[in-house]
């Protein structure tokens, strides 16, 4: 049973609006306020439709989908050598509202028997609560349910790092969020690669980030391997 409950109606201007009830809070966001600016990206994603039109992807692999934590993942199919095919379309500097926007153009055509996502991280940077980044995840996983029903969608939790160490509170809360609705939800798992990251003393490894304390580095990504290869064996199983 899903968990958020959706109430969407237009305004006298004609724009869409949800009420979703969030950590007890009703809270009230207009969904082209989720949406991030037409062609912010606009590059990029044209490069992956070329790419898909070349060579089409092949329904029923792997689709990583999300910010620059996904987008660096450059060894990516060697981490899980026995679980594609595997597509990567990450896209550095995104957001969950650009997620949203793109969605149709470089998710669905692929047709993936497991989405994993990882988005959250910028959308708190750029002063998005958890409960507004909450409500856009929710706004994907009703669009995954609609178009792609037999889809697992692994969503993988906001990281900590040393660049957002101020952001930790909000990290953890939204964290709590997505495990709720993960569990609210079929077909949705939350991948808690966050507790992987933090040590003993609330400490993160430097020789798991790159230079600038924010991306993963050989070491960080490979613990993030070795905790999503069960779930992903889980899911495509």
């Amino acid at each position: 049973m899903d968990s958020v409950a959706k109430d969407d109606r237009r305004d006298q201007g004609g724009a869409m609006w949800r009420k979703i009830p969030l950590a007890g809070a009703l809270i009230t966001i207009s969904l082209g306020a989720l949406v991030a600016e037409p062609s912010r990206f606009e590059d990029t994603i044209r490069g992956f439709e070329e790419a898909d039109r070349v060579n089409p992807p092949e329904p029923g692999g792997v689709l990583f989908v999300g910010s620059s934590s996904i987008r660096m993942w450059r060894d990516l199919e060697m981490a899980f050598p026995d679980l594609g095919p595997i597509l990567n379309r990450g896209f550095g500097g995104s957001t969950m509202a650009d997620l949203l926007e793109v969605t149709d153009r470089i998710v669905l055509p692929s047709r993936p028997a497991v989405i994993v996502v990882y988005e959250g991280d910028n959308d708190l940077a750029g002063k998005a609560t958890p409960a507004e980044v909450a409500a856009r995840f929710a706004m994907f996983l009703d669009r995954m349910a609609e178009a792609l029903p037999e889809t697992r969608v692994l969503i993988l939790s906001v990281k900590p790092s040393f660049a957002r160490w101020a952001l930790l509170p909000q990290m953890r809360e939204t964290n709590q969020l997505l495990t709720r609705m993960a569990v609210a939800r079929e077909r949705v798992e939350f991948v808690d690669v966050f507790h992987a990251m933090l040590g003993p003393g609330v400490s993160l490894a430097r020789e798991d980030f790159s230079d600038d304390g924010l991306h993963l580095s050989a070491r960080g990504y490979a613990r993030w391997a070795e905790v999503l290869t069960p779930w992903l064996r889980g899911a495509l199983d």
